[in-house]
């Protein structure tokens, strides 16, 4: 009984951090845009952060709570699904052609490197407080220079009809009810993965991953529909970005993630070849429906994995 309490409070918190997350980035998105931001720009930072704005709040509550494998497994299974689920559904609805091509190449060659990073400190045993705060200035530096050179070379107009004050407050009202369902979403997975005796990496790279994604579906997905590709895609590489750059960090800052290697190896290595893969589909300028269908394959390769550990532990 009580596991089906903690299955009905896992649905509910991820409804309402959906629902959140949507309304975070539609006044955020409003709020760029009255500030002159191009599409692009507003996909690689205020919507990928909005978005990534679940994983951020799961992340360092668990990471509060000790629960490292928690964090580390959402990050790395965030991002899994944000390139092989999201990418893929999004070239299948529409292929992807990528236009600011300067901006994207600059950021998804950041994107190879962050992973590169999480690998290589990742052999180290974890991440402490010093490696966390350099992450995130790193994030802050990265930011600063994206919106500098947006501003400095697409002289995109500002939209006066929009009222700023009226989006920020909507905007810390959401942010608000984006901490408590993801509270309540932390709770109760590890509630569920104790009961089933199921390991929270597992669950959070399955689960908790593909409900804090939500989100990024509904943007790049609607984005793709539109024709917005630079929104589409420049949401995912901004959101990899961050996710790894500065939700790690923080959660490293609260408090510092320690992790076997060994047990995490695979789904980095995973992690690392979808995302060279995602880079050569931007590269060439685009992603094709063929290569959405692929991109889905894989996360169920990549699913087939974890559940064939899991069946092996059980």
């Amino acid at each position: 009984m009580l596991l089906y309490v903690q299955i009905i409070i896992l649905i509910i918190s991820i409804a309402i951090l959906v629902v959140s997350s949507s309304k975070l980035i539609d006044s955020a998105t409003r709020f760029a845009s009255a500030v002159g931001l191009s599409g692009t720009v507003i996909g690689l930072t205020l919507i990928a952060y909005g978005t990534s704005l679940p994983e951020l709040v799961v992340s360092s509550v668990a990471s509060f709570n000790n629960y490292s494998a928690v964090a580390m497994g959402d990050i790395v299974g965030s991002n899994i699904f944000n390139i092989t689920i999201i990418m893929g559904l999004a070239a299948i609805i529409s292929p992807l052609f990528v236009k600011r091509w300067k901006i994207i190449k600059r950021d998804s060659i950041i994107m190879i490197l962050s992973v590169i990073f999480l690998y290589l400190i990742m052999l180290t045993g974890g991440i402490n407080r010093l490696t966390g705060i350099i992450m995130v200035l790193a994030l802050v530096l990265y930011t600063l220079y994206t919106i500098k050179y947006d501003i400095e070379n697409n002289h995109v107009e500002k939209n006066n009809e929009i009222s700023k004050t009226k989006e920020v407050t909507i905007i810390i009202i959401t942010l608000f009810f984006v901490f408590i369902s993801s509270k309540m979403l932390l709770n109760s997975t590890i509630n569920i993965a104790q009961m089933l005796s199921i390991s929270e990496w597992t669950i959070s790279a399955i689960i908790i991953a593909a409900g804090t994604g939500m989100p990024e579906i509904a943007v790049s997905i609607a984005a793709a529909k539109k024709g917005k590709f630079g929104i589409a895609i420049g949401n995912i590489i901004g959101t990899n970005i961050f996710n790894i750059i500065g939700v790690l960090g923080i959660a490293a800052i609260i408090n510092p993630l320690v992790i076997d290697f060994q047990s995490i190896r695979i789904d980095l290595i995973f992690l690392f070849i979808i995302s060279m893969f995602f880079m050569i589909g931007l590269w060439k300028k685009n992603i094709t429906r063929s290569e959405g269908v692929l991109y889905i394959l894989m996360y169920f390769i990549y699913i087939l994995y974890l559940l064939q550990n899991l069946l092996y532990i059980v």
